[in-house]
């Protein structure tokens, strides 16, 4: 059951997965796993808004969504900067070492989008709350669907998996209108330019010696994307809307 694949890869949930059945058969499950990551994520901050602090609410609002995905993305970031890659489709090799450069990547990511939703004004906040996890995976799923044509599965079935599961994130990415539209638009050519530029490292960093998208990789996506889109509403609260 290729959802039981997706939800075992990108969530916290003690799935056992399909081997049988190849990873690229879930991809069109990506974008829905990110907007089920986004609802939890929004319903949660609505709820803490109520009893505590804002800092407080925000800062449960970046923790949440790497708790829902077993802290896989701080994970990876962590060992993409060290240098470890997986084989793609599979998971993370088992031990884990914390080092002090690696452990400082993962906390700037953190802190980023933590004091940019901060700095946000409150409708926005509750938007970018819902927003910044499907941001995410929409990113990890459009790298997902750029992996070498000798990576993936051939045939129809798998192409149209392929399909489906980019008109599902370009269907998402529409959420960005939540926004008006200088600042939807400012945060997707920003994200889409992260997106782009942190796969471009992954790549060079990685030297070739892995041939497609590794949950390390994978991880600096998200995260960077997450962080450019929080970062970008910022700065278009900040300037675009002083024109």
């Amino acid at each position: 059951m290729s959802l039981r694949n997706a939800l075992a890869y990108l969530t916290t949930l003690r799935i056992p997965p399909r081997a049988r059945t190849p990873l690229a058969h879930s991809v069109h499950y990506f974008p829905w796993v990110g907007a089920a990551i986004g609802s939890l994520n929004i319903l949660a901050f609505l709820a803490l808004t109520r009893i505590v602090p804002a800092p407080v609410a925000c800062f449960v609002a970046v923790l949440l969504p790497q708790a829902l995905t077993g802290f896989s993305p701080l994970r990876g970031v962590i060992e993409a900067e060290r240098g470890t890659h997986t084989l793609p489709g599979h998971g993370f090799p088992p031990g884990f070492r914390l080092d002090v450069r690696g452990a400082g990547i993962a906390a700037a990511f953190f802190c980023v989008k933590w004091a940019s939703l901060l700095m946000l004004s409150a409708d926005w906040r509750v938007r970018a709350v819902f927003l910044f996890p499907i941001f995410g995976m929409c990113a990890r799923t459009t790298a997902f669907l750029m992996e070498p044509p000798a990576r993936r599965p051939r045939g129809p079935f798998a192409a149209r998996r392929r399909l489906r599961a980019a008109y599902l994130s370009g269907l998402q990415l529409f959420l960005a209108f939540l926004f008006p539209v200088r600042a939807a638009l400012f945060i997707l050519v920003a994200g889409a330019g992260a997106t782009w530029w942190a796969l471009r490292m992954g790549q060079r960093r990685s030297h070739g010696r892995v041939a497609g998208l590794t949950l390390q990789t994978a991880a600096v996506l998200s995260e960077t994307a997450e962080a450019v889109v929080l970062a970008g509403l910022v700065i278009a609260r900040l300037v675009l809307f002083r024109w």
